[in-house]
């Protein structure tokens, strides 16, 4: 069995549980108890309340120093769920200790340059710490089989990509951009507008692909989560909506009204399936493991995060500039 720990101890650490429905787990707890080749075996914080609740609630040892807490139980998974500002060190604190595998909640930090410090770092030391971002979207069947369509080109070329995002392109702005990076790599992105308005936390912006597919990324100022992607081909619209929970195919055929004329209708049965959460935590754990037993890297890690990162950073300087 693999020990593990968490760094933090709120919701997204332990608090959360799992999706009502589906069981899908919703914190990194559930999912170490649902692995059968994980255990949770401590969990540090820095309030003595948090510890003395997490304790309370879980019977699992809780600790208010992080290096007490790697020195005594030396675990195999570190799971990093601590308010971003401090991911940068408490990362460091676990390459430095080569803890075999870390499990670093979003954003990875708050800066590109902590990154590649970090980075350079973990290839640094041998053997490396296999680090895994919280990204989980990559996880989920409903974007992966929109990156299957684009590949494969089922519905002909990509002709154009529209996206709506909401509450801030640091933070939920983050998942939009991971999944961006996943269908389109970034560094082959060409950054061509970007909103300029002063205090603008989720500004819209317009990308281009070397193939000159446009990318028009649209934020939204609202009090609620939204994340939606369509692509559009040449011969159907794809939707992932409401950050995977709802999709939608439309495909290209001759309007029945206007004979000669081609408009989009829905596909019934719609052969995209809504995933909702899909046990992404779950399957994020799994490739974790994974990557460490057949050192290869996770399929989100600190590299494909800086591309991330980087077309965040040029957004927001873009956009200050007003």
């Amino acid at each position: 069995m693999y020990k593990a720990v968490t760094v933090g101890l709120g919701n997204i650490a332990w608090k959360m549980g799992s999706d009502s429905v589906s069981g899908a787990s919703l914190c990194h707890r559930d999912s170490y108890e649902k692995n059968d080749k994980t255990i949770l075996v401590g969990g540090y914080s820095p309030f003595r309340s948090d510890v003395e609740l997490f304790s309370n609630s879980t019977d699992i040892k809780g600790y208010d120093s992080l290096s007490s807490m790697l020195e005594e139980v030396k675990p195999d998974i570190v799971s990093i769920c601590s308010p971003e500002n401090n991911h940068a060190e408490n990362l460091e604190e676990c390459i430095a200790r080569k803890v075999p595998m870390i499990w670093l909640e979003k954003p990875a930090t708050t800066s590109t340059s902590d990154s590649i410090k970090l980075e350079n770092l973990r290839s640094s030391m041998s053997p490396m710490s296999k680090v895994l971002v919280n990204y989980q979207r990559r996880y989920t069947s409903s974007y992966q089989q929109v990156k299957d369509l684009l590949v494969r080109e089922v519905y002909g070329k990509c002709l154009s990509v529209n996206i709506n995002y909401s509450l801030g392109l640091v933070k939920n702005g983050s998942h939009m951009m991971d999944i961006l990076n996943y269908l389109f790599p970034l560094e082959k992105l060409s950054l061509l507008w970007v909103e300029k308005k002063v205090d603008i936390q989720s500004p819209s912006f317009v990308l281009s692909t070397s193939d000159n597919i446009i990318i028009q990324v649209s934020g939204i100022e609202s009090t609620f989560h939204n994340i939606d992607i369509s692509v559009t081909f040449e011969e159907a619209r794809v939707s992932v909506l409401h950050g995977g929970m709802t999709s939608r195919v439309e495909n290209v055929k001759e309007n029945d009204l206007f004979p000669g004329y081609y408009r989009l209708y829905d596909e019934n049965p719609c052969t995209l399936k809504n995933s909702g959460f899909d046990f992404s935590f779950d399957k994020a754990l799994s490739n974790l493991i994974d990557s460490f037993e057949s050192d290869s890297e996770p399929l989100s890690n600190l590299a494909t995060v800086l591309h991330s990162q980087r077309l965040v950073e040029a957004v927001l300087n873009q956009s200050i500039d007003a």
